[in-house]
């Protein structure tokens, strides 16, 4: 490195605080399929919340659950026409 140059400074980045931050979904299974989904900071907050006496089970919300993107069939796609050779 030559004497022009300067090293790399950090930066100093505060953090932010996001006051929701601790809020999440739950789905509060009545039975193995019928689920109802809250906002709560714990599970069992969400189970009071809820207002299911008898609940089958408690799971945080996974977003990795839901489709977010719409797929398409093969067959939508335009085939190009074939040449008379």
């Amino acid at each position: 490195m030559s004497s022009t140059q300067t090293p790399f400074e950090a930066l100093l980045i505060p953090r932010k605080e996001l006051a929701g931050a601790s809020i999440c979904k739950y789905r509060v299974y009545r039975t193995a399929e019928d689920f109802l989904v809250v906002e709560a900071a714990t599970a069992r907050d969400a189970l009071e919340v809820s207002g299911v006496k008898q609940a089958y089970k408690v799971m945080r919300e996974d977003l990795r659950m839901q489709t977010v993107i719409q797929i398409s069939a093969q067959s939508s796609v335009v085939q190009p026409e074939a040449s008379d050779a």
